[in-house]
């Protein structure tokens, strides 16, 4: 930082100073520790002196973050009674970037895994298979996720009893390697390789 301080349009990194709390409220891309004002992104600084207002424009690809609504692919990584647990992979529409944690958690209740109902998730999920997921709440830790949709469910899925790729063959999921057959909530494009 200079010695005339931090001025609109300077350039800043995460933590740099851009004021004090007396002085201006912070805006976004900005929060207050301790009574200064820093920034929380990498950025163009706005120093906004009629609403004391001190704020950073991005200038950095920030990770998306799930919101209500948004389909998410997730796995499968624990099945319990009442819920699937899953990890996100993915947030549709940015594929190609990682989730913003502490959003890469997701639970899906039994209440939500099914337009039919839906006496053992066991039946419908295994370990391992990869879902297409839509975001109930995104408020919520782990977020809230639903598969209740013909285009949500199991969009790949493994053998229970050898681990390979499951085919969809005639409404259910059978493994070319051992011939094994094995049902599934599947999304409508099962095996098309969308997320």
């Amino acid at each position: 930082m200079s010695e005339e301080g931090i001025k609109s349009g300077d350039f800043v990194i995460p933590g740099d100073e851009l004021g004090v709390a007396e002085e201006f409220m912070p805006g976004e891309g900005a929060y207050e520790e301790d009574g200064i004002i820093r920034a929380s992104v990498a950025g163009i600084v706005t120093l906004d002196m009629n609403k004391r207002m001190a704020s950073v424009e991005a200038r950095t690809d920030t990770p998306p973050v799930p919101e209500e609504g948004d389909v998410v692919v997730c796995e499968v990584v624990d099945i319990r009674p009442q819920m699937l647990l899953v990890e996100l992979l993915a947030l549709s529409g940015h594929e190609d970037r990682a989730i913003s944690a502490p959003s890469t958690k997701g639970r899906v209740y039994i209440s939500q895994s099914s337009k039919h109902y839906v006496t053992n998730l066991s039946n419908e999920f295994s370990i391992g298979d990869v879902i297409r997921a839509r975001v109930r709440d995104a408020r919520k830790f782990p977020l809230e996720l639903s598969t209740v949709g013909d285009d949500l469910g199991v969009i790949f899925g493994l053998c229970s009893q050898c681990r390979s790729p499951l085919t969809k063959k005639d409404g259910k999921l059978e493994c070319l390697q051992c011939g094994n057959t094995e049902s599934r909530n599947m999304a409508s494009d099962y095996g098309a390789g969308k997320i």
